[in-house]
């Protein structure tokens, strides 16, 4: 279960809105389903244009959301003034400029209207129409509407698209073609009005008064976990530097020992040497989270880098490749108590053409630097073993990690967390819309959305490597020593720090509200819903031919 959300409001735990003209307010319906009295209602005025919404209601969806059921309780009022276009939008599954997938009141302006799904990609695409039961659309009333959707395999024409309506399947198809694998980033109540021209000529409203989205279990979110309680590294997938320096004078919560890096004057490498690396199944997305405690008279590098703490790299560099010039690699440190998200992908250099910017000219180029910044954020390109190499950095806006005790003095437990998003890939092209993301001890210090990390050159990238590999290139100021504990590597955050040092559920990156952890499957029917309501087909449903009797989505309990 991703999210499981009244109506009650339109803000909090994780949802946001644009409701710039108020067209959006919570009402009283005392016989509105799923909930004690209050639901949105979206108003459109007379005068209202085709082609926009009244206000649009958002959450973000899960990474690589390539299969998932979405529910919601809706009413369209009654009359209702239909748009010249057939066109009634009544939700979103959003993905922009690669696509989106759209459930739609559709009939000409004064009825009958029926349940279509819109698969809006490409410029070719075609309606989704009933093709089991064409039952027409009740005006005035409440209605349950389901959304069951599953990529195609790559190469075949065998994604999957179906849809309810008060428990009726209205449409089943099994030939659909999806776009780029992760395109749905945002849930949307966004109930456009038409496409262009007309205008309302009556005031009419949508009503809104639950939504449930669920994914599946099978991917586990967990990818590894590390306590480091003994040296039996290379048992548990760890392999180069499988004996490090262990500390039990040092550790979180119940636990008796962290591993330590310590770093003598002058050195560029800690006493227990070399990289420590750890490889785990591709992802689009990963999640980094570790408790962290330098020592009292730590003070990194003393310069404007380093030391470098934490790498990703990915499937186009080999297990052991080098750690500064990658295909990409995401660094995850701080610089002088600053929080510092960083990437660089010097192999991806056209060293012919630095300094020309190669953004709107060829997928054939460096994102961090050296050829051109597409998403704007600030680079750098430099020589480095004869070639120019380069890189970008993000920094939290203040330093967090302090000289004396306090909140977050350094020679503290502290708990981090890091989560990045590739960017997707629209005509070949890369899209600015990958994350990093970056909180201390639950408090979020770095958070962008609009960023590039890898171009339409790479289109299969994917994160498989995790490096612990501590550096302070000019050498260490002074003897000092940073210890790190209870370290997780997963596909999206789910964990926050307690003052025990031990792990709860958490959220969703940029919500406060629950996301699937790989619990047991829920039976078909999705029976999560308050008050005796559910989503998913019934039993008569399954009857007339919707596979399985069991479908894998994750239920979780829901944090307070």
């Amino acid at each position: 279960m991703w999210t499981d959300r009244a109506l009650d409001a339109f803000t909090g735990r994780g949802w946001a809105i644009n409701n710039a003209n108020e067209l959006a307010t919570i009402v009283a319906d005392p016989a509105a389903p799923l909930t004690a009295q209050n639901i949105g209602q979206w108003r459109y005025p007379l005068g209202f244009p085709g082609g926009s919404a009244p206000a649009t209601m958002y959450y973000r969806l899960p990474s690589l959301f390539t299969e998932g059921f979405v529910g919601v309780w809706w009413k369209p009022s009654n009359p209702w003034q239909g748009h010249s276009s057939n066109v009634n939008k009544i939700y979103f599954l959003l993905g922009g400029v690669c696509g989106n997938l759209i459930p739609v009141m559709y009939g000409p302006p004064g009825g009958p209207y029926q349940l279509r799904v819109a698969p809006e990609w490409g410029s070719d695409w075609s309606w989704l129409t009933p093709n089991v039961n064409a039952i027409s659309i009740a005006l005035g009333a409440w209605h349950k509407i389901e959304l069951y959707f599953k990529y195609n395999t790559p190469g075949k024409a065998d994604g999957v698209v179906r849809w309810w309506m008060d428990g009726s399947l209205i449409g089943d198809y099994a030939n659909v073609s999806f776009p780029t694998r992760g395109c749905f980033t945002e849930f949307q109540f966004s109930p456009t009005w038409g496409g262009v021209g007309d205008v309302k000529r009556q005031t009419d409203y949508f009503w809104f008064a639950h939504v449930y989205i669920s994914y599946p279990s099978a991917a586990p979110t967990t990818l590894f976990q590390e306590g480091f309680e003994d040296a039996k590294l290379a048992t548990r997938g760890w392999y180069g530097n499988t004996t490090p320096l262990l500390s039990a004078e040092e550790h979180v919560g119940s636990g008796v020992r962290s591993i330590e890096y310590k770093f003598l004057t002058g050195a560029t490498t800690p006493t227990a040497g070399s990289a420590l690396r750890r490889k785990f199944a591709g992802t689009d997305a990963v999640y980094l989270s570790y408790y962290v405690k330098y020592s009292a008279n730590w003070v990194g590098s003393q310069k404007l880098y380093h030391p470098h703490e934490f790498h990703f790299l990915t499937n186009l560099n080999d297990e052991w490749s080098g750690l500064s010039v990658t295909r990409l690699t995401v660094y995850v440190e701080q610089n002088g108590g600053t929080p510092l998200l960083a990437i660089q992908d010097g192999e991806n250099v056209d060293q012919a053409r630095i300094g020309v910017n190669l953004a709107a000219v060829t997928e054939n180029r460096g994102v961090a630097g050296c050829n051109g910044s597409s998403d704007g954020y600030p680079d750098s390109c430099y020589i480095h073993g004869g070639q120019h190499v380069n890189e970008k950095k993000w920094y939290a806006g203040a330093r967090y990690f302090t000289e004396t005790p306090g909140p977050f003095y350094k020679n503290d437990w502290h708990f981090v967390e890091a989560y990045v998003k590739l960017n997707t890939i629209s005509g070949g092209k890369g899209v600015n819309d990958g994350i990093i993301q970056y909180w201390l001890d639950g408090q979020p210090v770095i958070d962008r959305r609009d960023v590039l990390l890898r171009t339409g050159a790479n289109p299969t990238m994917q994160f498989n490597q995790f490096v612990i590999a501590p550096y302070i290139g000019d050498g260490s100021p002074v003897t000092q020593s940073m210890w790190i504990d209870n370290l997780t590597v997963g596909r999206e955050r789910m964990t926050t720090k307690t003052t025990s040092g031990r792990r709860q559920p958490h959220d969703p990156p940029d919500s406060s509200e629950g996301q699937a952890h790989g619990l047991s499957p829920t039976p078909a029917g999705f029976t999560v819903m308050p008050s005796g309501g559910t989503f998913g087909p019934s039993a008569s449903v399954r009857s007339q031919g919707v596979r399985g009797s069991r479908w894998p989505f994750a239920m979780e309990e829901k944090p307070e």
